[in-house]
């Protein structure tokens, strides 16, 4: 995937449902998954299994003058290919 992008009035679930898909993917395939993340997608990556590299910031413009600060992180598998449980 290259960048997922869910609308406000979906949230609920879809977003949740495909990391879940990927996931299934990156433990049957034993491949890493990283992603850069604005805030509000973080704590969904976090809380499924992704691990916090480090947070960046990126400087501000016209639209958004304080900038934003994103979120780098990454899922690895176990070695089983068991490490996240799609059914959860």
């Amino acid at each position: 995937m290259d960048v997922i992008v869910v609308r406000p009035a979906y949230w609920r679930g879809n977003g949740t449902a495909f990391v879940k898909w990927s996931l299934g993917i990156a433990d049957t395939d034993l491949v890493k998954q990283g992603v850069i993340t604005a805030d509000m997608g973080a704590k969904l990556y976090l809380t499924m299994g992704y691990s916090k590299i480090t947070d960046v910031h990126v400087g501000g413009d016209e639209e958004a003058p304080d900038g934003i600060t994103c979120t780098v992180a990454i899922y690895e598998p176990s070695s089983d290919g068991h490490h996240f449980n799609i059914s959860s």
